[in-house]
Parts: C-alpha cells; structure tokens; sequence
C-alpha cells in the first residue's frame, strides 16, 4: 500500500512538474511577445518622433525668420523713437539749465536781501537796548538819590 501511494505521489509530482514546465513555456513566450511588441512600440514612437522633431524645427525656422524681420523693423522703429527722444532731452536739459540758473540767481538775491534785513534788524535791536540800558541806568540813578 505504502508503495502504491509513494506510486501515485510520484506520478502527482511529475504531473505537476510538466505543468510547471509548460506554465513556465507559455510565461517565456508571453513575456518575448510583450517585449517584442514593446521594442516595436517604442520603435513606432522613435519613428514620430524624429518626425514630429522635423515638421518642429522647419516651424521654429520658419517663426524664428519671421521674428527676425519683425525685431529688425521694431529695432529701426526703437532708434528712430530713441532719436526723437534724446533730441526732446537735449531741448529739456537746456531748458532746465536756464531754470536752474535762474533759480540760482533768484536764491542768491534773496539770500543777500534776507542778509541785508537781518542786518538792520541786529542794528535796530542794538540800538533799542542800548536805549533801554541807557534808560535802566538813568532810572537807577534816579533810585539812587
């Protein structure tokens, strides 16, 4: 019995070992054909791709061309505008220099004219405390007597 059974266990395991082995067959060719359609997939892709990469570069050329023409025409515009405006800045600077020159005479002169009443204004306060110590000494005469 016991023979019988290591018998049958035997024939189990090499029942289950073809099945393992063709399991394991079937598994290598599914994973080559998935690694086939992989490469072709990725080759289809390279493919467009480089195509995609051409049809992009000749519109980049194309755009970059165009851009250039329209940088050139906005560059002359930008000098011509440039010109006018330092012209107009020359013109502003003169006429800010006149001002700034007349502001300087106008300072000056009054300067010389708030020196001028300071002046007096010291010689007048001189005057009247002197008039007011003359005053407090007669007074303190008079008190004195």
């Amino acid at each position: 019995k016991a023979e019988k059974e290591a018998e049958k266990a035997r024939l189990q395991n090499e029942k289950l070992e073809r099945q393992r082995l063709v399991q394991e067959e079937k598994n290598r060719v599914k994973a080559e054909k998935q690694e086939r359609d992989r490469l072709l997939k990725e080759e289809k892709a390279r493919i467009k791709a480089e195509k995609d990469a051409e049809k992009a570069r000749i519109k980049a050329e194309k755009e970059v061309e165009k851009a250039r023409i329209k940088a050139e025409k906005e560059a002359e515009k930008a000098r011509l505008q440039n010109e006018k405006l330092e012209r107009q800045r020359l013109v502003q600077e003169e006429k800010n220099r006149v001002k700034a020159e007349k502001q300087e005479r106008d300072r000056l002169l009054k300067e010389e004219k708030a020196r001028i009443k300071a002046e007096k204004d010291a010689e007048k306060a001189r005057i009247k405390a002197e008039k007011e110590v003359e005053k407090a000494r007669i007074k303190a005469e008079k008190e004195a007597e």
